[in-house]
């Protein structure tokens, strides 16, 4: 079903509060231990639950537990993926989650309740657990600068590289490759042609002139060849997957791969976007002129919101 435009995210008159109670994103993988997580997603798909709970957890009160962050995952291992996607050393502890010794005496001790218990009445001391990612972006679109914020604050100065050092790109390009392992095209979790990002990215440039574009990739340069054969086309990576999420969201034009990798970098960076067609599983800008499913045809509307976006861009640099 496709979702609407408008946010879905419902704030009641009065919210009740919980200020005994805690909030605690699970993050997807075969076991919790606490301190790492047995199999688990991409980064992508952990935010959600992370997004999520971090907004609920303003509105109803409730005191942040951090989410166990690290995890092992053989699959990456054996396929010899460039990114192992252990996501160890990403984050800070937020200034508002608790202290991690008292984190592992809650997590073992504290009665758990499910999201869906928010609005009624829940125990004392209790941890409201957040699971899963559905409805994606949709239920966070009204809370963008509080995620954005949150995120760029618990995120390790290292893989910061991108916003300290304005890194703006003209184009920016999201090549998934590593674990998208089979290439049937209208199916999510699948490789896209690379004639197809090399087809948009041509378009793009016949009505915008030669535009400078970098791709984000984790496949090798071999499986990029194509468009790093194009002229003003070079690869980049601040090496890491939330530093190249936040590189990519810096960029005034954004060229998907049809993953959540990708969303993430629309939803945050807001510029005109590109998606291979049924990719887009919901509408992520307010603006609809932004946003473009296509297999090759670049509208004269999408190339008006580019040239905004680049003027824009432009302006701040002559600042």
């Amino acid at each position: 079903m496709q979702l609407s435009r408008e946010s879905t995210t419902m704030e009641p008159e009065a919210a009740p509060m919980y200020g005994n109670c805690y909030a605690f994103p699970r993050l997807i993988g075969a076991m919790d231990l606490g301190l790492i997580r047995l199999g688990g997603a991409g980064l992508g798909n952990h935010l959600f639950t992370w997004a999520r709970c971090l907004i609920q957890a303003r509105r109803y009160g409730l005191k942040r537990i951090g989410a166990t962050w690290p995890q092992f995952k053989r699959e990456p291992w054996m396929h010899h993926e460039l990114d192992k996607r252990t996501y160890h050393d990403l984050f800070c502890r937020a200034q508002d989650e608790v202290e991690p010794l008292h984190r592992l005496r809650l997590l073992a001790t504290k009665r758990r309740v499910p999201e869906s218990q928010l609005g009624k009445e829940i125990p004392d001391g209790s941890i409201v657990v957040f699971e899963g990612f559905d409805g994606y972006l949709q239920p966070i679109l009204a809370h963008r600068d509080l995620v954005r914020s949150e995120l760029i604050a618990m995120v390790r100065d290292k893989h910061k590289g991108a916003i300290q050092a304005g890194f703006s790109p003209d184009i920016a390009i999201h090549v998934r490759l590593g674990d998208f392992l089979n290439a049937d095209p209208v199916r999510g979790n699948s490789k896209l042609d690379i004639g197809w990002y090399a087809g948009i990215l041509k378009g793009i440039r016949e009505q915008l002139g030669p535009l400078q574009a970098v791709i984000f990739s984790d496949g090798r340069d071999e499986e990029i060849a194509p468009l790093l054969a194009m002229e003003g086309v070079k690869r980049v990576s601040f090496g890491s997957s939330i530093a190249d999420i936040l590189a990519m969201s810096q960029a005034r034009i954004l060229i998907t791969s049809g993953s959540t990798f990708s969303m993430w970098s629309s939803f945050l960076g807001q510029m005109p976007t590109v998606w291979f067609p049924k990719r887009l599983y919901h509408p992520i800008l307010p603006d609809p002129r932004r946003e473009l499913s296509t297999y090759a045809e670049i509208p004269r509307t999408f190339v008006e919101q580019c040239e905004l976006s680049l003027a824009s861009g432009n302006a701040r640099e002559s600042a």
